[in-house]
């Protein structure tokens, strides 16, 4: 088993990943540190749904909502409830962070690996290319050659375009995030990845490639060619 095979197994059936990828998380450091990334992050979420609140809660809130004491409960209660929305916002938020953005986007790269040497061969046609663009809240306002692949993926809680261009470094992936804002470009060098991930007006664009250096070209061609509708 491979680095890719593991991790698309991982973000798949974290719970019956079996005998083989087991050895092989066992003999690579850096797909165990993905692993326990992966761990951390689910757990983050489940902890953001299931915030513990006191046991006696429900009780205390229904004596303080009768009698005298009914208005206050459910100022009680209302406060309670705020708290719990506040606390899932908060760890659902903090795991989002700018900051974990390359790590995610290598996760997706992951999750779709089978776009990373992608078998089709032929070019989307640019009104596909528009649609795909437009349903994510993209603009072409350029012709984008060499484009293999345009898709809509799930990502961070929003859809965006996951395109595949063909370029002279090879397949590169670029991912097009209208609701991410980052102050400066953040450069991607991980698992073999080069990319880098450039703010732009309206959002941020993810650019990353699997050749021997930074996929610069795709990324001022896109940078040139898009812009968001909203």
């Amino acid at each position: 088993m491979n680095c890719i095979d593991y991790r698309r197994l991982i973000t798949s059936e974290p719970s019956h990943i079996g005998a083989d990828a087991m050895r092989h998380r066992m003999a690579c450091r850096a797909c165990a540190d993905f692993t326990r990334e992966t761990q951390q992050l689910d757990s983050h979420l489940r902890d953001a749904m299931m915030v513990e609140t006191p046991a006696d809660l429900e009780a205390r809130v229904m004596l303080a909502a009768t009698g005298q004491s009914r208005r206050r409960g459910r100022r009680v209660a209302l406060a309670a409830s705020v708290v719990v929305v506040f606390a899932a916002a908060f760890t659902v938020f903090n795991s989002y962070s700018p900051e974990r953005l390359p790590r995610h986007v290598i996760k997706h790269l992951y999750h779709e690996a089978a776009l990373l040497v992608p078998s089709e061969t032929e070019l989307v046609p640019r009104k596909r290319l528009v649609q795909v663009l437009e349903r994510t809240g993209v603009r072409l306002t350029q012709d984008i050659d060499h484009v293999v692949h345009a898709g809509i993926c799930y990502f961070r809680g929003h859809l965006v375009s996951h395109l595949v261009v063909n370029s002279e470094q090879g397949p590169v992936t670029v991912l097009l995030l209208p609701d991410e804002q980052v102050s400066k470009t953040m450069p991607i060098d991980e698992d073999g990845f080069l990319g880098l991930i450039v703010p732009v007006k309206g959002g941020s664009i993810a650019v990353i490639g699997s050749g021997a250096t930074y996929p610069r070209p795709v990324e001022q061609k896109f940078i040139e060619a898009v812009e968001w509708s909203t």
